[in-house]
């Protein structure tokens, strides 16, 4: 039997405060053997620096989960030289997720986060974890 779930992803999480807004960028995907899926991404927004995150979606639940933070961005990037931002946002290309083949069940993930460099510039580092759906 096949599922269908139709949804718009990239709306802000049920924590997020009242009218803001966020963009998600740098998507990847990975299924286990039980057809877990867990989804990593960047998100940004006004309110907040670049920063990594996932989301799980458990074979046979109705729909994902609320995504979770693993990285928090600590910095903005290119407030200064927005073109050199963008520069390095179109070369940044690490992002990335694998299962586990130690036992099928958990997946790795690599996703981009913002951090400080000095007291005037960002910069954008990878951050990586296991993650269990």
């Amino acid at each position: 039997m096949t599922t269908t779930i139709q949804r718009t992803f990239g709306k802000k999480s049920v924590s997020d405060p009242p009218n803001t807004l966020f963009s998600y960028g740098w998507p990847c995907l990975d299924v286990t053997t039980a057809g877990h899926m867990v989804l990593n991404y960047t998100r940004t927004g006004d309110s907040i620096f670049p920063e990594a995150r996932y989301s799980i979606y458990r074979a046979g639940d109705p729909d994902i989960s609320p995504s979770h933070l693993f990285r928090a961005g600590a910095f903005p990037v290119g407030v200064d030289d927005p073109t050199a931002s963008l520069d390095l946002a179109g070369r940044l290309d690490n992002t990335g997720s694998a299962v586990d083949p130690a036992d099928e069940k958990t997946v790795w993930v690599i996703q981009a986060f913002a951090e400080k460099a000095s007291d005037t510039m960002g910069r954008y580092r990878l951050a990586v974890q296991k993650v269990t759906p």
